[in-house]
């Protein structure tokens, strides 16, 4: 009864960590002090829609984790001097990320093109099924490819963004179908 009782305990205080859950959606504005997890800002504007930042080369946020198809919005804005679009890209994880994610040259899936609206507006991309590139469970970033010529044109501002999870329609079966199940 003791060793059963000592291996008990091994077993418990030697085991795996406890796990640890990422998230699965996400809200955060830049006016209200978030910032992404890499990127580098190239400037700062005031917007009836509240500050925005412009971001040059490479922006993500992450780790996020895949549970379901996934709503992306962007609330930008934008001037006379956007005449750059951003790309909306998901970037599936195959290692752990670190902070020099975005200056690794990551690859993107494109989801949607951010245009950005005058003087600011949401953008909504989705629902967005992953499932080709990311498995359930699986951990993935949210990562905006901007472009900025350091002279006065640039990819439109962005200030919050929102990811959430979509729920997945089941559909109730018809008579007929229910029928075909019984079938003899």
């Amino acid at each position: 009864m003791k060793r059963v009782l000592a291996c008990f305990l091994i077993i418990l205080f030697a085991g795996p960590e406890p796990a640890t859950s990422q998230p699965t959606t996400l809200d955060e504005c830049i006016s209200q002090g978030a910032e992404p997890d890499c990127g580098l800002r190239h400037g700062t504007a005031s917007s009836p829609c509240g500050g925005a930042a412009w971001y040059g080369d490479r922006t993500a946020w992450f780790p996020l984790t895949y549970v379901g198809p996934i709503v992306v919005e962007l609330l930008t804005a934008a001037w006379e001097e956007v005449q750059y679009p951003a790309y909306l890209e998901i970037v599936p994880f195959t290692g752990t990320p670190t902070n020099q994610f975005c200056y690794e040259g990551n690859p993107g899936i494109t989801i949607g093109i951010v245009r950005g609206g005058y003087p600011c507006s949401w953008e909504r991309f989705g629902p967005v099924p992953l499932d080709a590139y990311v498995s359930i469970g699986a951990s993935y970033a949210i990562q905006l490819v901007s472009f900025d010529t350091l002279q006065y044109t640039h990819s439109p501002a962005i200030n919050c963004i929102r990811v959430t999870v979509t729920p997945l329609s089941i559909a109730e079966p018809t008579w007929s179908q229910v029928k075909m199940v019984y079938k003899d």
